[in-house]
């Protein structure tokens, strides 16, 4: 009887443990499979991220480690200190003097552009250089070649019976040490020479020319008629040519009279005395 009994409980222990080992068959097979379908665990996908977090840019490393480093509770930060006002020193100004040149100073100029009653108009601008310098109480105002300029204020043609040519001229600038500066002047004037013992001329020898002509050919009304040609043909020369123009060519010295003072600021550093004597010819004349 306790033999039997042994047996049986020795084959219920067998079935037991084959039924147990089955079962972890089972769920290690199920473990596989799963594990097939979706190869990619916790621990696979860890690394992975850790990979990507370390092929990031070395910068975007840096930059989060200070961050995390450096953020704090905002109450734990400091106020940042307070900056002192920047003072402005006032800059200064370099000292100056001022000079007048009284109206009436003549100004010596020398042309750099020709200037003509039969091509010029009122309004027409000229450029000229000073020939002489400017100067007042000893001091150096506008150097000897500096530009001028001017404009032409009458320009008369010579009539072809009356009238004879006439330009007028006047400055409005000068260029001086303290800068370009506005000027007026008297006017420049120039008249051509009267025409009139040159058309009795012209009138007079073909009337005697024909005069003498006439008289040879046909007597004395042949002479009459004769002079009285030969004055036509000389009078129709006259009305088709007009006077003489007046031309002013280029290297043309010319004195003008300011008509109102000019006030000259310059810096100390900059002032100069009046030159005792210049040597050499003429400017060079340039245009500007």
């Amino acid at each position: 009887m306790n033999g039997g009994s042994s047996r049986i409980v020795q084959s219920a222990t067998l079935v037991a443990l084959l039924f147990i080992a089955g079962l972890l068959y089972f769920i290690w097979r199920d473990t596989r499979l799963q594990g097939t379908k979706d190869p990619e665990t916790s621990a696979v996908r860890a690394t992975k991220q850790e990979q990507a977090r370390s092929r990031r840019p070395t910068k975007t490393r840096q930059a989060e480690r200070r961050r995390g480093q450096t953020e704090k509770p905002a109450e734990l930060l400091p106020p940042p200190p307070e900056m002192p006002p920047v003072l402005e020193l006032p800059r200064q100004q370099a000292a100056t003097r001022a000079f007048t040149l009284a109206s009436g100073t003549v100004v010596t100029i020398r042309l750099v552009d020709a200037i003509s009653s039969e091509r010029n108009h009122p309004g027409d601008s000229f450029q000229a250089v000073l020939d002489e310098p400017l100067h007042t109480e000893g001091v150096l105002l506008a150097e000897r070649g500096a530009n001028v300029f001017g404009r032409v204020v009458q320009a008369e043609q010579a009539g072809r019976v009356a009238g004879v040519a006439e330009l007028a001229l006047e400055l409005d600038r000068i260029r001086t040490l303290g800068g370009e500066l506005p000027a007026a002047s008297d006017l420049f004037m120039e008249r051509a020479p009267t025409s009139r013992r040159k058309d009795a001329l012209t009138v007079g020898i073909p009337a005697g020319i024909g005069a003498v002509l006439g008289g040879i050919f046909g007597g004395g009304k042949g002479a009459g008629i004769g002079a009285a040609a030969g004055g036509a043909a000389g009078t129709g020369a006259v009305l088709a040519t007009r006077g003489r123009p007046v031309n002013f060519p280029p290297e043309t010295r010319m004195d003008f009279r300011l008509r109102a003072p000019i006030t000259i600021v310059l810096e100390e550093s900059t002032i100069r005395p009046q030159p005792q004597q210049e040597e050499g010819g003429p400017p060079t004349l340039r245009r500007r």
